[in-house]
């Protein structure tokens, strides 16, 4: 009932509506990624029908934030190819099924200082959902996104940059092919590539 009564305030002044489910794996949903699909959808299709129902012009949207219960301490772990997998089922159902956009948080870790564990647990969480869903940059956040962090930021700036120059992919044309400089190089018996102007210009 309170949902529904800050939902129809919201729409009182036109604001947007994100609808988050956050099921956690084994706690608020079942512990299989499909199941927790079937209760995160049923969340954002029930809160779309009530949303519409209310205004049907109102510009709405859904983000999930999938964790998984460690049953050994009770702590939320966001960066599981379980709750990942959760998160990117959901984008792509909604994305093949009823044509909506899904975003999935990607700020969200369980480390809690800057350092080795928040880096590979980031690159783990974007390169997969950059693999699956979007390229997500969440710089500098820990704790499951309730810090941020200066030190951390600049770690997770160098690899996001990395991260999306790989996902930019190669550029094949005659530049970058450069068959000439190669016929002219040959096997660098005279001069290497490091004396070419291409290698200047790129």
């Amino acid at each position: 009932t309170r949902s529904c009564d800050v939902l129809r305030e919201a729409l009182k002044y036109g604001f947007p509506v994100n609808f988050a489910p956050m099921p956690i794996l084994g706690a608020t949903s079942p512990i299989t990624p499909a199941g927790s699909v079937v209760v995160a959808a049923a969340e954002i299709l029930g809160c779309i029908t009530a949303t519409t129902l209310l205004d049907d012009e109102v510009y709405y949207f859904s983000t999930s934030i999938a964790a998984e219960m460690d049953m050994r301490t009770t702590q939320l772990s966001f960066c599981t190819p379980s709750a990942i997998l959760t998160d990117v089922a959901l984008h792509q159902l909604f994305r093949e099924k009823y044509g909506l956009v899904h975003n999935v948080d990607p700020a969200y870790v369980e480390a809690k200082v800057p350092g080795v564990q928040a880096a590979s647990m980031k690159v783990y969480r974007q390169m997969a959902l950059g693999s699956t869903v979007s390229l997500p940059l969440a710089i500098g956040t820990l704790d499951s996104a309730a810090v941020f962090s200066p030190t951390q930021a600049m770690i997770d700036l160098e690899v996001s940059e990395a991260v999306h120059r790989f996902y930019r992919g190669i550029q094949v044309d005659d530049e970058t092919m450069c068959l000439d400089l190669i016929a002219d190089l040959e096997f660098c018996a005279d001069r290497t590539y490091l004396e070419s102007e291409h290698t200047l210009r790129h």
